[in-house]
């Protein structure tokens, strides 16, 4: 193929790609069917040409590859726009929080002329800096998380001696602190340290800030009268307060007394509240140290993760810490009958040592015993009775539910004469004389009519159908009530009203 009929080809193969969809359906083939066709050439007149239609192609292809590659990625830089995560309530509240910190701990009440004083090193801080260029210098690739692990194990290094030294000059610097900042509160009486800022923000968020102690009536006084505070002797201002106050008749002077009073009943108030809440504290505090004390036992599963989580850990590197649980948990449900028995196995040892733990401290009085600790319940004779028939009950009917069960406990009771069931309250009442009532006694309800009527008829039916169940008698007795003549009606009521007197006479 001549040159000028190369270059010539190389336009037409050019154009032939431009209008396939995907270049490397391409096939030399095709092209040279095209070319033959654009040379006006007949059926395989270029059949000689195919290494040079092959060369051709080849480089067309790559360059119209490379260049749409190009332009794809400049596209994809000007439309893509990476979009910032969302920002929670929660993280904003969080962000504005901090900021609103800082902003009050640059905006301190003290004076740039006069700043408060920077609080001194500890001894290991003097050693971290003394050390810490040193150490990065050596290690450069070092995180700081990392870096300060090494300074910390040097640290733990030094003989007492050498830590000796840096103490010492802590021990200066702080002393020189001390005085510093003793000078600097005398000059600054009014303002808040560093650390008292921090401290009482920390408390306030905690809900355990110190309450403000109210103003005096005196001094609500004195707040009242701004015009002479432009007095600039305070001495005068100060004797003229007091002549105004003294001059002030009993009614105002009352009122100002009262607000102080109001103001004092809310600062105790306050107060008492933070006592309640720092012993709630305390009381929470010591749950839960007491409960940090009680030795756990691993169950089968967390044994197999705590086996297998490194060799999980290798295979997947890049896993996060809940794509390794999921991980552990799908090997963990595939495991064998063998596999599961071995961490069962060691689970139930595990369970056995953390018992027989949890006993040696109970003995030796580092652990309450929480059996013994738990609060014990009020009991009636009934109670004490269904207890007794239910265990003999389970004995004799095992497959029992616990309906039939008590369903069968109280149609006994309900048969068992006044004599034996005195049996039963002697029970009740030893049981009762070592709980203390918690529990404030209910008013009893007054007595109804209709609850009248009812005894009665609940006393007739039983006594001719002893198998009758509570719910059925509840609506025949309801039934028959709404049945019942006025005149009866009204008997009952007077029944009931008699009644009513006798128990208020007895508890007077």
């Amino acid at each position: 193929m001549p040159a000028f009929e190369l270059e010539k080809a190389r336009k037409f193969v050019r154009e032939y790609l431009s209008t396939l969809d995907d270049i490397s359906n391409a096939t030399i083939k095709d092209v040279r069917k095209y070319l033959e066709k654009k040379f006006g050439l007949p059926r395989k007149g270029l059949a000689g040409n195919k290494n040079e239609i092959k060369q051709l192609l080849k480089e067309e292809a790559t360059k119209m590859i490379e260049t749409k590659a190009t332009e794809e990625k400049e596209e994809k830089e000007k439309t893509e726009v990476k979009e910032k995560p969302k920002k929670t309530e929660k993280t904003e509240k969080k962000e504005t929080e901090k900021k609103e910190e800082k902003k009050a701990d640059n905006e301190t009440t003290e004076s740039d002329e006069d700043p408060e004083p920077k609080k001194y090193s500890t001894s290991y801080m003097l050693f971290a800096q003394e050390h810490r260029q040193e150490v990065r210098d050596a290690h450069p690739e070092m995180k700081l998380t990392e870096l300060t692990k090494e300074l910390g194990k040097m640290w733990k290094k030094l003989s007492k001696e050498e830590q000796d030294k840096y103490k010492q000059q802590s021990d200066k610097d702080k002393q020189q602190y001390e005085k510093e900042m003793a000078a600097w509160k005398e000059r600054h009486p009014d303002t808040m340290t560093r650390r008292e800022m921090t401290t009482a923000r920390k408390r306030a968020k905690e809900g355990i800030a110190s309450p403000v102690k109210g103003k005096s009536a005196y001094q609500m006084f004195c707040k009242d009268h701004p015009e002479l505070d432009s007095l600039e002797d305070r001495k005068e201002r100060l004797k003229k307060l007091r002549e105004l106050w003294k001059a002030l008749d009993t009614e105002k002077k009352a009122e100002y007394v009262e607000k102080e009073k109001k103001e004092l009943e809310k600062y105790n108030e306050e107060k008492r509240e933070l006592e309640k809440r720092k012993e709630e504290r305390k009381e929470k505090a010591a749950k839960k140290a007491e409960r940090q004390k009680i030795p756990h036992a691993k169950s089968a599963y967390m044994l197999f993760a705590q086996e297998n989580r490194e060799r999980v850990k290798k295979a997947h590197p890049d896993a996060k810490p809940t794509e390794m649980m999921r991980l552990l948990g799908e090997e963990w449900k595939k495991a064998d009958e063998k596999t599961s028995k071995k961490y069962q196995k060691m689970a139930e040892e595990e369970k056995k040592k953390a018992e027989e733990k949890k006993k040696e401290l109970i003995e030796s009085g580092e652990l309450k015993d929480a059996a013994k600790e738990k609060k014990q319940k009020r009991v009636s004779a009934y109670n004490v009775f269904v207890t007794a028939f239910s265990a003999d009950f389970k004995k004799s009917h095992p497959d029992a539910t616990f309906k039939e069960r008590s369903g069968a406990a109280a149609s006994a009771w309900r048969e068992m004469s006044d004599k034996k069931k005195e049996k039963y309250q002697k029970m009740a009442d030893e049981h009762n004389k070592n709980v203390p009532e918690t529990v404030k006694p209910k008013k009893a309800d007054p007595i109804t009519a209709e609850g009248v009527f009812t005894k009665e008829f609940r006393e007739k039916v039983l006594s001719e159908k002893p198998d009758c169940d509570a719910r059925t008698l509840k609506q025949a007795a309801r039934k028959a009530w709404r049945q019942l003549e006025v005149e009866k009606k009204i008997e009952y009521e007077d029944k009931a009203h008699e009644q009513n007197v006798a128990r208020l006479r007895e508890q007077l």
